[in-house]
């Protein structure tokens, strides 16, 4: 599940022609994640609310079909699951954020569309509006993850991320996830606290540190 929810953030960052122009220093936005089983040949779908602060700050905010709460810092790093039946007990799992190397590759994604020590990057053809990531090896095992193929609204010589419509992530063992972003915001107004864990008001759970 963890996987599942930094991928979101990793798709997210990744895209910079230049930190300046094309990737604001914050944003929050909607999701919808589609994923295909392989084994039972079923579409997944889940939906919900992302944030992100440079660097390394992220807030999940999972609600459909069931609801999943990750936050982040530098430092530190939480994932709440509420109980299913109200007035039971939620699970609140504590970790080392260094202990998460998806979050500490978000930051250096920052190279943009074009060729770098981490990924390739390749058009599918010369006007398209699609590109594809190669990740290379060693970060290619690390994540298990082998290519994103980035699909923007329109053609255009400057793609910006307000432009991206759709990411489609593939795995080392063939399985895909699709991401569709929506009412993006790049000027959000996050809080202090916004990137550590808070309880919701009247929840009470155990915890678990890693």
């Amino acid at each position: 599940m963890i996987k599942n929810l930094l991928l979101v953030f990793f798709l997210l960052v990744f895209f910079r022609i230049s930190f300046a122009s094309f990737m604001p220093d914050a944003f929050e936005a909607k999701f919808i994640q589609e994923s295909k089983s392989i084994i039972h040949n079923k579409v997944k779908t889940s939906e919900g609310l992302l944030k992100y602060k440079y660097s390394s700050h992220i807030f999940l905010d999972i609600k459909q079909p069931s609801e999943v709460l990750f936050v982040s810092n530098p430092k530190k790093s939480w994932k709440y699951s509420p109980p299913i039946i109200k007035g039971e007990r939620g699970i609140l799992e504590e970790m080392k954020t260094s202990s998460l190397p998806n979050l500490v590759f978000f930051d250096l994604l920052r190279n943009g569309l074009k060729d770098n020590k981490y990924y390739y990057v390749k058009k599918r053809k010369k006007d398209s509006n699609a590109v594809t990531l190669y990740i290379k090896k060693p970060y290619s095992k690390n994540f298990r993850m082998i290519q994103v193929d980035i699909l923007f609204k329109s053609k255009s010589k400057k793609s910006h991320f307000r432009d991206v419509e759709r990411l489609t992530a593939t795995y080392s063992n063939n399985s895909k996830i699709v991401y569709v972003i929506k009412d993006l915001n790049e000027k959000p107004n996050f809080g202090e606290n916004q990137f550590v864990f808070q309880a919701p008001i009247g929840h009470k759970y155990d915890v678990y540190k890693n």
